[in-house]
């Protein structure tokens, strides 16, 4: 899920500032929050994902950051 969203992102012309959802496929057991960051310092795009889930009632996460 996690390389699937991150490839969307990557392909795509996400707008700057915080989104969220699901994946519909998992019976929305699964959520992600992305936030797109700009420098004004630098050219790149600083990207935010972190995908979650629950498991024994317990929030599971799995984050990684990048620059575009």
């Amino acid at each position: 899920l996690f390389e699937y969203k991150m490839l969307e992102i990557l392909s795509t012309d996400v707008p700057d500032g915080f989104s969220e959802g699901g994946f519909d496929d998992f019976g929305g057991k699964f959520s992600w929050n992305l936030e797109v960051l700009r420098s004004e310092e630098n050219p790149y795009r600083e990207i935010n994902l972190k995908i979650f889930w629950a498991v024994n009632n317990k929030e599971e996460d799995l984050s990684a950051s990048t620059y575009i």
